[in-house]
């Protein structure tokens, strides 16, 4: 195995033989905090690797583990100024139950949406080298407005934060209202090339998440691109551990 994941893989061993642990955390990523927290890592959101250029993910086992992806990195539209405010505008939904407006909705390249008097679609244009998410009127069928990432900018997230990345699973479980957390197995890999990232974004097997939400200003609480967690393999090729 790399001598880049030696140290961590001890680390994550002892982790695994500790069964339950209590949970310091809550809410959906109190699994990913725990761990880095018994790594002896700082909690942060940065755009850069967790631990020594490797990026830590955790997935939690449930029945419908496959229903929600595993997020790779967050980007908002990049194409221009206002973009997202933009977007926002036009397909943002209010919600009465928390006096707020929100977007918040998964799309991919295989199945679009609907929102209000709006279809919402993903394609890839290589010629222009961008992702475009386009929205088009349902009454007469032209086009409202395309929004856009650029390859370059997603490649360049996409390898400095995911070159190397370890996948830990884990179950979670609520007693009293208090969380236990066990670590299971986990799994190393090495980014496959940009052209492997594409593919994933043509095929479906990559959704883009929406979470943006208008208080007094738009809040965009993590646009991601999340992979569906059984085509791991088509984005990276996974470091086999030393028996």
């Amino acid at each position: 195995m790399d001598q880049l994941f030696e140290e961590l893989d001890k680390k994550l061993f002892i982790i695994r033989t500790k069964n339950w642990i209590k949970c310091e955390f809550n809410g959906t990523g109190c699994t990913g905090m725990q761990l880095e927290k018994l790594l002896g890592k700082n909690l942060d959101n940065y755009l850069l690797p967790d631990l020594n250029g490797i990026e830590i993910k955790t997935k939690c086992l449930s029945k419908n583990i496959e229903k929600y992806g595993l997020s790779l990195f967050s980007s908002a539209f990049d194409d221009y100024p206002n973009s997202n405010q933009d977007f926002f505008n036009k397909v943002c939904i209010y919600d009465s139950n928390c006096n707020q407006y929100k977007f918040q909705r998964r799309i991919n390249t295989l199945k679009g949406i609907v929102v209000r008097n709006f279809y919402i679609k993903i394609i890839t244009d290589d010629k222009l080298k961008k992702i475009k998410l386009i929205i088009i009127n349902r009454k007469n069928h032209n086009v409202e407005s395309i929004h856009s990432w650029n390859y370059s900018e997603l490649e360049a997230r996409l390898t400095k934060k995911l070159k190397y990345m370890v996948l830990v699973y884990a179950k979670l479980y609520t007693i009293n209202n208090i969380k236990y957390v066990k670590y299971l197995d986990y799994h190393f890999y090495k980014l496959k090339p940009f052209q492997s990232f594409l593919y994933c974004i043509n095929k479906g097997y990559i959704t883009i998440n929406f979470n943006i939400i208008k208080k007094k200003t738009i809040i965009d609480k993590g646009t991601s691109f999340e992979i569906n967690i059984n085509k791991i393999e088509e984005l990276f090729d996974e470091i086999k551990k030393d028996n």
